[in-house]
């Protein structure tokens, strides 16, 4: 069986400005803007780093999740095959840069993750 850790969850935001306001209060945190021709916003909250960007630049459908979970994995193959038997599809085809390889699936629900594999 793989092993797993949460990177990063990503936000994507109807009103980014509130959203980073309300972290930021509510978690006691300071976020970091990213100007990227439109802006997004990290922090840590705990262990976990967050990540906002604007809902029209993630394209996230009302009836789909305006959430993204990042997951480490040893087997990613292995992952794609287990989402595969079990109702879930590929959004994004397994993608292979140097010693990293990843891969954005769909739950049954729709909803979308990143698995990545490292060395």
């Amino acid at each position: 069986m793989s092993a797993f850790k949460l990177l990063k969850i990503t936000v994507a935001c109807t009103d980014i400005s509130a959203m980073t306001a309300f972290y930021s209060k509510v978690f006691n945190v300071k976020f970091q803007e990213h100007d990227l021709g439109f802006k997004m916003y990290s922090a840590k909250i705990g262990d976990i780093s967050f990540l906002f960007c604007p809902n029209d630049i993630a394209g996230v459908k009302a009836e789909q999740n305006r959430h993204q979970f990042d997951y480490l994995t040893d087997n990613i193959q292995e992952v794609i095959e287990n989402a595969l038997i079990t109702g879930g599809s590929i959004h994004s085809e397994l993608l292979k840069a140097g010693t990293e390889s990843t891969v954005t699936l769909f739950d049954p629900d729709g909803n979308t993750m990143n698995f990545i594999q490292r060395g």
